[in-house]
């Protein structure tokens, strides 16, 4: 699953990282460094994390099929963060893979 966000106005302070609040199935939300690092140069810089499919449906976040995927986002600079973004819906858990698309006729 990949979550992507836009940067938020800096006012002329740097952007240093985002919290990223991921969704568990209790309905709470929690921090996760080691899904997804906000402090991680490549997620500051591309604004984007990817969390596996795996990891979402384990311990904490406990997951099952059908399941809505829900991320908030907080950006921090050096004065400190920002409010949390609204709750953005990544899709739902499923195990199965989308239908194949832009079918070629090489007749």
């Amino acid at each position: 699953m990949i979550f992507k966000w836009n940067k938020p106005v800096a006012n002329g302070t740097p952007i240093t990282g985002y919290k990223i609040y991921i969704r568990k199935a209790d309905l709470q939300y929690i921090i996760d460094q080691s899904v997804c690092n906000g402090l991680n140069t490549a997620v500051v810089n591309n604004k984007e994390c990817i969390v596996p499919l795996s990891k979402l449906t384990t311990t904490p976040f406990s997951l099952l099929k059908g399941y809505g995927i829900f991320i908030k986002v907080v950006a921090t600079n050096a004065y400190g963060d920002s409010p949390s973004s609204p709750a953005g819906n990544g899709g739902l858990i499923v195990f199965v893979p989308d239908a194949p698309v832009e079918l070629l006729n090489n007749s």
